[in-house]
């Protein structure tokens, strides 16, 4: 007599389905609809299903903790101070520009991009790889006349493709890591899934450079390119002259009687001649300082047109013959010139798009992420530039070819959304505080050179490349190796404490954290055994064995 052999109909009453399975498969089936139609964030949602099943008590507290103390999320935290520690070496950038190069063909330059990508990817944290390398490419193909969709969509798959060649590539191989550490089973060496995923990683990138350039869009021009192109359009620029019955009021005053408001105000231009005027002081205001006398002279005796700038500008500063202010939005929108009196002794200038930066000022293009606290909300030009000590200038719909100028924006008659672009005015550390901040996707800064590197950069690169080689070689702990990378980079002030709101994507921590503790639901409630015995009932031959 043969073996016994359960029947499908016996399978399905083996089923336990207690009011726990049911309860965790029902978070499970509804958490992606939730999560796809946006109504909270992802970290949000996964946290939410977290406390539905902590709560009910279908998990205890160790378990729904567990994934706070996971190797494998804490390998990630520390990775992130230790990739904030070698990106002071500013290798990727150095390298990036040599790959591209200034004669290269545009098909060439992305296949040398690509690789470069893949080997990086499997060595750098995904995301910090991106943010680090998409103001360096969409800078190149603007000076190449490109557009940036030719480069930037296949640079998000290289380095998907890439982050899967070893352990520490990707945030998935490293959670499987330390699962496999929990449940004391033998763990990956540091190259084998590269053993796996070398050929399709081949294949992504023949792809990509071939076949991806057929049928990718055409992009439309970012907002740093209408600047140069379509200047009028974005900002004015008026002179005020001895006629004009602003000459000698104070700048708040004339703005508001000229119909504006302060936020369209983004910079003055004066004579060296003129004296200065000191800055505004309020309690309210939190722009960078401006500069002191004597620095505004030095500025004014190198400059050939005999002009220095002040921005900010304060609000109290007198208006003086031959100043020229910068607002942001077209003349004809700022001025119809209702009041004919108003309008005696001020000229409207021919703008120059070189001009609108220098002096201690850049223009940059930034991309609103979800975590962007103005994201979602009617756009306040005033608050927004106060928030982040700039200027705005001009603002891009998400999906939109076209730009919004101040009118449009100044009196929040917009909504910020997740993927618009704002134009901004700012000194040049701007570039430096927010762009791996997770208020924004995305801070392009046009013409941006890498800073000046020193030996003393080049400890954290060597470092973090000699602990790899001896993890791949001893099969050392990564956790281990991230927590002593991330510890010394501390004491060395390579990377400094209070920097770190800004390195690590605790969003991101989160996320995983709390995935993993709800994970724990799925064998305490019974569930896998009843999705196991359901595959095994379905008749499926050996693939539901």
């Amino acid at each position: 007599m043969g073996p016994h052999v359960d029947t499908p109909r016996a399978m399905l009453h083996s089923m336990s389905w207690t009011w726990e399975a049911c309860v965790v498969a029902a978070v499970l089936v509804g958490m992606p609809f939730v999560l796809a139609l946006e109504v909270v964030s992802v970290e949000t949602g996964v946290l939410l299903a977290l406390m539905i099943v902590w709560t009910l008590g279908i998990i205890d507290s160790a378990q729904a903790l567990s994934g706070f103390s996971n190797s494998g999320v804490m390998t990630i935290a520390f990775f992130f101070v230790v990739v904030a520690a070698v990106d002071r070496s500013r290798v990727l950038e150095v390298v990036t520009r040599r790959v591209l190069g200034e004669k290269t063909g545009l098909r060439m330059a992305s296949f040398r991009l690509q690789v470069c990508v893949l080997l990086a990817s499997a060595l750098f944290n995904n995301v910090l790889l991106v943010t680090l390398l998409l103001p360096i490419i969409s800078d190149w193909t603007l000076r190449r006349g490109s557009t940036p969709s030719r480069f930037l969509i296949p640079l998000s798959y290289a380095t998907i493709a890439g982050g899967c060649l070893t352990m520490i590539g990707t945030a998935p191989c490293l959670i499987v890591q330390g699962l496999l550490i929990q449940k004391g089973l033998q763990q990956f060496s540091f190259f084998d899934p590269g053993l796996v995923t070398s050929a399709a990683a081949i294949i992504v990138v023949f792809y990509l450079t071939f076949i991806s350039p057929l049928i990718l869009p055409k992009d439309q021009p970012n907002l740093l390119e209408a600047v140069e192109t379509q200047t009028r359009d974005i900002v004015t620029e008026i002179e005020f002259t001895e006629e004009s019955v602003f000459t000698g009021k104070l700048l708040d005053v004339s703005v508001r009687k000229l119909g504006l408001q302060s936020s369209h105000v983004v910079k003055l231009r004066r004579k060296t001649e003129s004296p200065f005027l000191p800055q505004e002081k309020s309690d309210e205001e939190t722009y960078p300082p401006v500069s002191s006398e004597q620095e505004l002279k030095e500025i004014a005796e190198a400059n050939s047109e005999k002009f220095f700038e002040i921005f900010p500008v304060p609000l109290d500063i007198e208006i003086q013959a031959g100043d020229v202010l910068v607002l942001s939005g077209p003349p004809s929108e700022l001025f119809p010139w209702a009041n004919r009196k108003i309008s005696v002794g001020l000229k409207v200038l021919n703008l120059n798009a070189k001009e609108l930066a220098g002096s201690g000022t850049e223009f940059f293009e930034v991309v609103i992420s979800r975590h962007c606290p103005f994201s979602g909300k009617s756009f306040s030009s005033e608050y927004f530039s106060r928030y982040y000590a700039c200027r705005t200038v001009a603002l891009r719909k998400r999906n939109s070819s076209g730009f919004l100028g101040a009118s449009k924006f100044v009196n929040s008659q917009v909504t910020l959304q997740f993927g618009d672009s704002v134009l901004v005015l700012a000194r040049p550390d701007f570039f430096k505080r927010w762009r791996l901040h997770s208020h924004f996707l995305l801070v392009i800064h046009k013409g941006n050179l890498p800073p000046k590197v020193t030996w003393f950069d080049y400890v954290p690169l060597v470092l973090f490349c000699g602990m790899l080689l001896f993890s791949s070689l001893h099969d050392y702990p990564l956790v281990k190796i991230a927590t002593i990378l991330a510890a010394f980079f501390f004491l060395g002030r390579w990377v400094n404490v209070k920097d770190l709101p800004q390195i690590a994507d605790w969003n991101l921590l989160l996320m995983l954290s709390c995935a993993l503790g709800f994970s724990t639901s799925i064998y305490s409630s019974g569930l896998d055994n009843d999705v196991a015995v359901l595959i095994q009932s379905a008749s499926l031959g050996s693939y539901g064995r």
